[in-house]
């Protein structure tokens, strides 16, 4: 092995020795012992505790008037190397309204289930997704904020995967509400939709503890990317939008912060020509 040191950016910037992310990071790292323990992890819980995590994988708004997506939809035809050489992150949008079925293959297609598997009791049944999560469990919602749509009132939403459907939770234009909430308003101004991760920390910190976090945040990075791809092949841009205010947007949506937060948000739209 080349032990030559790698020189990057680290290299040539001060280190902040009391960093609370590399404080994380190193106190979630996992470790054998020589006698053949693994430190680090968290004591596996009980079996009937996975199986009802793994059979309720999602949030319901009970109350909330329900819009569902259309099922099935046509098969997307570009070929998929040219969707991923293709994909690219659009910063500037048309403002023009994306159809609602466009609307119904990004949700499906990014976090949407696959049908139903046999759990290890061979009894108990969960459903399949379209992303890979640690141990299937999920932590993750969405929250689509829709400003032009064609056939979908503007407001806010909440996917349901097991109906594929839309909880609604307010109606109304918010653009300007929402615009405030980023970094980068200027993005989101002429999106035609923002569609905000939302993760439930304990849906996942039960089995990983600690680094379940990690975990979490991986499984928001295999959404975003799908929802790059399927925007990319239905001839729409997407940007991944990291910068925004987290009290502000966690506050919209009636989240607490602590046990439920924003960790990312996808903005799509009608590419400016």
């Amino acid at each position: 092995m080349d032990t030559q040191k790698d020189l990057s950016a680290t290299d040539r910037c001060d280190r902040d020795i009391f960093s609370i992310s590399e404080l994380f990071h190193e106190n979630t790292k996992l470790r054998r012992t020589p006698d053949g323990l693994v430190l680090g992890g968290k004591a596996p819980p009980s079996t009937p505790e996975v199986h009802y995590a793994l059979r309720h994988p999602w949030k319901r708004y009970a109350s909330t008037a329900r819009t569902r997506l259309p099922r099935p939809l046509d098969p997307l035809r570009t070929p998929i190397e040219l969707v991923i050489r293709s994909r690219q992150s659009v910063r500037e949008f048309s403002g023009t309204a994306i159809s609602f079925e466009q609307l119904s293959y990004v949700l499906d297609l990014s976090y949407g289930t696959l049908g139903e598997t046999l759990l290890d009791d061979g009894v108990a049944k969960r459903q399949r997704r379209v992303v890979p999560s640690a141990g299937a469990l999920y932590p993750i919602e969405l929250y689509p904020i829709v400003f032009q749509a064609d056939g979908l009132q503007g407001g806010v939403y909440h996917y349901q995967p097991e109906e594929n459907s839309l909880e609604c939770l307010q109606l109304g234009d918010l653009h300007s509400t929402v615009n405030e909430m980023f970094s980068y308003p200027e993005v989101v101004a002429q999106a035609s939709a923002v569609l905000l991760l939302v993760a439930i920390f304990q849906r996942n910190r039960f089995k990983y503890g600690e680094r379940g976090y990690r975990f979490i945040l991986l499984d928001a990075g295999h959404i975003a990317q799908n929802m790059y791809l399927v925007a990319t092949a239905l001839g729409l841009g997407a940007v991944a939008i990291g910068g925004f205010l987290d009290d502000k947007l966690n506050e919209f949506l009636g989240l607490d912060g602590v046990d439920e937060a924003v960790v990312y948000s996808v903005a799509i739209g009608c590419p400016l020509v």
